[in-house]
């Protein structure tokens, strides 16, 4: 499909990598209390279509990602991709076309996997209770090239045993993208 500013968008079928990493991602950890962590790693996505909303519009699929780091208490800490059927197209929105600048809604159901659980525990394998939404309002360029995306709520976490009962809480997490 071809429209104006369908050029700068990436063509359906592409598959994009990016690295990320963030610094000083908040999080509460019942048992632990708050903490700070600091995550590496990237996201793959695939290109699913286009659209003619504003000036243009791709829809991306998750297809990977995977970010972790270390924690004194608790190990080995990753974020993971979990089921990709149900998670939402990631947007990416042409802002401007000259020069093109673009908007990314970043939707992602992530497992919060720990090596160790509070205390010496076994390890925590948590499922995200909601899509974690991170929004990049200005992208010079994409696949960004230093793009920072912010997480616009908090996200509660909890084992697939109990759902319900909310165990740890990502409050912050910056996150820039690179290709």
């Amino acid at each position: 499909m071809s429209f104006p500013g369908s050029a700068h968008l990436p063509p359906v079928g592409a598959e994009v990598s990016c690295s990320g990493y963030s610094v000083n991602v908040v999080a509460h950890i019942e048992g632990l209390g708050a903490t700070h962590l600091d995550l590496r790693g990237g996201i793959r996505f695939r290109v699913e279509g286009h659209t003619r909303s504003g000036l243009g519009e791709a829809k991306l699929r998750i297809i990977g990602q995977e970010f972790g780091g270390e924690h004194s208490a608790l190990g080995r800490i990753t974020l993971s991709q979990a089921d990709t059927g149900t998670t939402p197209l990631t947007l990416l929105q042409l802002a401007r076309n000259d020069p093109p600048a673009f908007r990314m809604s970043l939707f992602q159901d992530v497992i919060l996997t720990t090596e160790k659980g509070p205390n010496g525990t076994g390890p925590l394998n948590l499922y995200s209770s909601k899509t974690m939404i991170h929004l990049a309002d200005t992208l010079a360029d994409f696949p960004p090239r230093g793009g920072i995306c912010q997480l616009q709520e908090q996200v509660g976490f909890a084992s697939a045993s109990a759902p319900g009962k909310v165990i740890a809480t990502i409050k912050e997490f910056p996150l820039t993208l690179s290709h």
